[in-house]
């Protein structure tokens, strides 16, 4: 709240509109859509998954999230200028590169939730030591997102590597998954986090760059707020969906604990980041082979 409320006076005091500049209304309405089903999408994820106890049951929470976004959908269509215009979402760049992001940010948030908790039941690591043993994902990440624009200035054509990334960051979470469950060693596990992480960190740059190329100036600012609506959804949908394995495997147990678990192996969790990282080759897979405007191959 205070954050906010620094930003909140900063732009009231401080923005100024430039001449010239042609603006457009706000669609409350589609915003108030939007905002209803993503809560209510939310709700219904984390019921039936286990991972919060509400009053209604999850069936009504979904009833109610497809009802509100069927509404946002018929608003995108009708509305004279939508919150999120129809064509952002029909150009197939973008709404690729979106898939790609949620998915890639949901494999990254839910492991790096829920691995320290698996640190310290396997590995008996403090609460302390299991945040240092998951530097490995986030140097990957910081890594990889340092690679794409100095090889973008060699090869402007995106497609071979957002797809590359990809799929290093798939192998990254197949290994992790058989290190956990075959041959559960510290180094092993670094060293599949660590292509795990170079592999979305690859990606993460270049879902942005490839969408401003393929929005052009008119239609930037909807594009990007796409993709910013996305990397929350993937987040909370990749922190719900491990989440609802780690409970069922136990891991969100205390050490020590004599609660059975319910009989899912505790390696499982990283098979929601492969499966998740599955779907962003399938969907980078048809990537339009386009070249990013501005990015001349160096000679």
């Amino acid at each position: 709240m205070p954050i906010s409320l620094v930003v909140l006076f900063s732009i009231a005091m401080l923005f100024k509109y430039e001449a010239g500049i042609r603006t457009r209304a706000i669609d409350f309405i589609g915003a108030g859509l939007l905002v209803s089903g993503t809560t209510t999408s939310v709700m219904a994820l984390n019921s039936f998954t286990g991972a919060s106890v509400t009053p209604l049951h999850p069936v009504l929470w979904l009833s109610d999230a497809i009802l509100l976004w069927a509404g946002f959908g018929w608003r995108m269509v009708t509305a004279k200028s939508p919150l999120v215009p129809l064509q952002i979402l029909t150009e197939k760049t973008i709404l690729l590169c979106a898939v790609g992001l949620l998915c890639c940010q949901g494999s990254n948030i839910g492991m790096a939730v829920y691995l320290p908790l698996y640190y310290q039941h396997q590995f008996a690591f403090s609460a302390s030591e299991a945040g240092f043993a998951i530097l490995g994902l986030l140097g990957g990440i910081m890594l990889g997102a340092y690679l794409p624009p100095r090889l973008l200035l060699l090869n402007p054509h995106y497609k071979p590597m957002v797809l590359g990334a990809a799929s290093v960051a798939l192998a990254g979470a197949l290994l992790l998954t058989a290190v956990l469950a075959l041959m559960p060693v510290l180094v092993g596990v670094e060293i599949a986090t660590i292509a795990l992480g170079l592999g979305i960190g690859c990606a993460y740059p270049v879902f942005t760059l490839a969408t401003q190329n393929a929005a052009g100036s008119a239609r930037m600012g909807a594009a990007i707020g796409v993709l910013g609506f996305m990397r929350a959804m993937g987040g909370t949908i990749g922190v719900a969906t491990v989440g609802a394995v780690a409970v069922a495997s136990g891991l969100t147990e205390t050490v020590g604990s004599s609660t059975a678990p319910a009989g899912v192996p505790m390696w499982t969790i990283s098979l929601v980041a492969a499966g998740l990282l599955a779907v962003c080759v399938i969907a980078l897979s048809a990537l339009p082979p386009r070249a990013l405007e501005g990015f001349a191959p160096k000679r």
